[in-house]
């Protein structure tokens, strides 16, 4: 099997793929992902290793294609291991600056996926989508058997997208209206879907990761986003890569917008909204009749799916989805991402080292650096730049920010004042002399304190007097034997507590 030699491997059940997967350990402990596939995929999956090293060279955060062979089991591929947390469970928790910067990096890095090129389509071998290798099954090639003419024939290009898409979309339509179960306003996604073909018409095509949304990625323990899963690979028009948006905008609206912004670089156009309606219509209807062998709770997920981007677009009589947000100004502080209006010069903040927190959402509008320096770390607050949450002019925000500082001297000045009178009352409350200012200004503040405190201490004062034995102890002996008569006689005791 592989020349790396594992030691121990243990099986991963997540996912769709019905690849066997492993966490595969090496002799020196370092962890590798073992993908087993069946033999009659090799075509496939050699394609698939190969361009997975094209995308690896440029520089795209991936798990790397690291060696391919047989094995008993099939065909196995071994890819670097990556060590993370969900990128959905990570970036739901996140401010909403780093959940709109986490959009914009997969943007970016779709961006760079799509600029891999098309492979040679030989003898025109078509690939209608689901990643199953046209490239593949053009070449015929066979396990073991390298492919002698590879390289010699003249290149040919794929099928033209408008009717590889349209011959889509008849399947999808002909497997939704045939399937025992229809989607509520299930025919607006039809009605669009008829109305906006012509828009497929001269499409470019070229290199598609197959499965892109926040579903496949993860964020590893250094903070980069990373792209998994690229088995179901195709090749069609770059922007059908978002139909499957919909997991992201749902997960979080915000790094869905980052997606999009990323990708155009803030300049979207006005025709990829209109495509990719069409593209998530057609990808909607074909997912009700596909979740049915998977079980009730399959059907609801689309059921609600599909209410939800009916919603999104107002039963398809707007393009640009509700949950999209034009998105926010970023700057960068010391690798630290924060949102602005416009751009504004932060430089100055050099001088106390180095960031290492920014906080961007604040309700006064400010922005709050944290700083460290020599070991020392400060707190900065800073009023007048274009934050993204302030409605007011710098000026404004400047003058707020003066008043609430002397808000917060009047507050401590208060607090000092406060912890005083408090001390004064507990002094008195000891039984302790106190000088008669002190006394007054604690009457001035609270004459029910002050009252309190004295009862209380002349209590503590009568307990602290000497005590004597009675002159006449003998003859109270005598006259009062029976010891609650001595009580019923003396004099009345007095409830602090109802003093007080």
């Amino acid at each position: 099997m592989s020349k790396l030699h594992f030691v121990r491997k243990e099986r991963i059940h997540d996912g769709w793929s019905k690849d066997l997967k492993y966490c595969a350990v090496g002799e020196d402990g370092t962890r590798y992902l073992l993908r087993i596939s069946p033999w009659e995929q090799y075509a496939k999956k050699q394609m698939e290793f190969r361009m997975m090293e094209q995308v690896a060279a440029l520089g795209i955060p991936m798990p790397l294609p690291l060696e391919l062979g047989f094995c008993e089991e099939g065909v196995y591929s071994v890819q670097s291991w990556i060590d993370g947390v969900e990128a959905k469970a990570a970036i739901s928790g996140l401010s909403d600056t780093r959940q709109y910067v986490y959009g914009l990096e997969a943007g970016r890095i779709l961006r760079k996926i799509h600029s891999v090129p098309l492979p040679d389509f030989g003898n025109g071998g078509e690939q209608d989508g689901g990643g199953s290798g046209a490239a593949c099954k053009a070449q015929g090639a066979v396990p073991g058997k390298p492919d002698g003419n590879a390289g010699t024939a003249p290149r040919k290009e794929p099928e033209d997208w408008e009717t590889r898409f349209n011959r889509k979309i008849d399947r999808k339509i002909k497997g939704y209206r045939e399937c025992s179960l229809q989607y509520e306003g299930g025919e607006h996604l039809l009605r669009y879907i008829e109305e906006n073909r012509h828009l497929l018409k001269g499409r470019p095509q070229g290199y598609q990761h197959g499965d892109y949304h926040i579903g496949n990625m993860m964020v590893d323990r250094a903070g980069q986003l990373q792209i998994l899963d690229f088995d179901r690979f195709d090749y069609g028009d770059p922007w059908e890569e978002f139909n499957r948006i919909v997991w992201c905008a749902q997960a979080s609206p915000l790094f869905a917008s980052g997606m999009v912004n990323g990708y155009f670089d803030g300049e979207v156009p006005a025709l990829f909204w209109k495509l990719l309606a069409l593209y998530i219509a057609s990808n909607t209807i074909s997912s009700l009749y596909w979740a049915i062998p998977y079980g009730q709770k399959e059907i609801d997920t689309m059921q609600n799916q599909a209410a939800e981007v009916l919603s999104w677009y107002d039963n398809m009589q707007k393009v640009i989805p509700s949950w999209y947000f034009e998105g926010y100004y970023i700057q960068y502080i010391d690798g630290i991402p924060y949102k602005l209006k416009e751009p504004f010069d932060f430089s100055f903040l050099g001088k106390y080292g180095r960031a290492f927190q920014v906080f961007d959402d604040q309700d006064s509008g400010n922005i709050c650096f944290g700083m460290e320096r020599d070991g020392e770390r400060y707190f900065i607050k800073f009023a007048g730049a274009p934050a993204e949450r302030s409605s007011d002019s710098p000026r404004e925000a400047v003058e707020r920010l003066k008043a609430a500082e002397q808000q917060a001297d009047a507050a401590e000045e208060y607090a000092a004042d406060m912890g005083k009178l408090m001390e004064v009352a507990r002094r008195i409350m000891r039984g302790a002399v106190v000088p008669a200012s002190a006394k007054q200004r604690l009457m001035e503040f609270s004459m029910e304190m002050y009252q309190t405190a004295e009862n209380i201490g002349a209590m503590v004062r009568r307990e602290k007097r000497e005590k004597y034995d009675s002159l006449w102890e003998e003859e109270e002996k005598r006259e009062y034997a029976d010891p609650q008569e001595a009580v019923s006689k003396g004099p009345e005791i007095v409830n602090p507590e109802a003093v007080l």
